[in-house]
């Protein structure tokens, strides 16, 4: 049965006029470069990134990722609750060519180590929050980051700085940009 698209693209590889979701990021940086694209409240106040931050910091993110080693359709994956950083690892992953599989925060270390084992990914980011179950998925895993400064040395993207920023290398729209996980509840027992 062939997938209907017709939700996301429009017939010509593209979604909604852009060939690439980070197309959406990237026109917004130029149209809106100092306006908040994301806030999340902490500690009693709110902290807001605004899209030209954002953009900029998921290249940043990108250019490091391939410098370490990160080939083109490798899957990063992103254990966090909805939280700022969680979209900068995403376009960042997908600036550098990834497959981003997002992974659910309802599920167990368990369930988590069954679909890392089926999708492979290369590295994991985790917020400060999943950073104990992060630890215990580190085996299924080549590298796992921290969104945001944790503790006990796991590195955060704060810290990840490239040597340079490099071009995007963004797959084409049609090309999976997300793992399909299916129905999660196949891993439980």
């Amino acid at each position: 049965m062939a997938r209907d698209r017709s939700s996301t693209t429009n017939g010509n590889g593209k979604m909604n006029g852009h060939s690439h979701p980070s197309d959406i990021l990237d026109e917004n940086a130029r149209r809106f470069q100092d306006l908040p694209a994301l806030c999340i409240r902490e500690q009693g106040s709110w902290r807001e990134i605004n899209y030209g931050q954002m953009s900029r910091w998921s290249r940043w993110l990108a250019s490091y990722l391939i410098q370490s080693g990160l080939r083109k359709g490798d899957r990063v994956a992103i254990l966090s609750e909805n939280r700022p950083e969680w979209a900068i690892a995403f376009f960042g992953a997908m600036h550098a060519g990834a497959t981003v599989v997002p992974l659910d925060t309802q599920l167990g270390v368990k369930e988590l180590d069954h679909i890392l084992a089926d999708c492979t990914p290369r590295i994991l980011f985790a917020s400060a929050g999943f950073q104990q179950i992060a630890r215990e998925l580190k085996g299924r895993v080549d590298s796992v980051y921290l969104l945001q400064p944790g503790a006990n040395g796991l590195p955060s993207i704060d810290q990840l700085v490239p040597k340079q920023e490099l071009p995007s290398r963004r797959r084409p729209v049609d090309e999976a940009a997300l793992f399909p996980l299916g129905e999660h509840r196949k891993y439980q027992d």
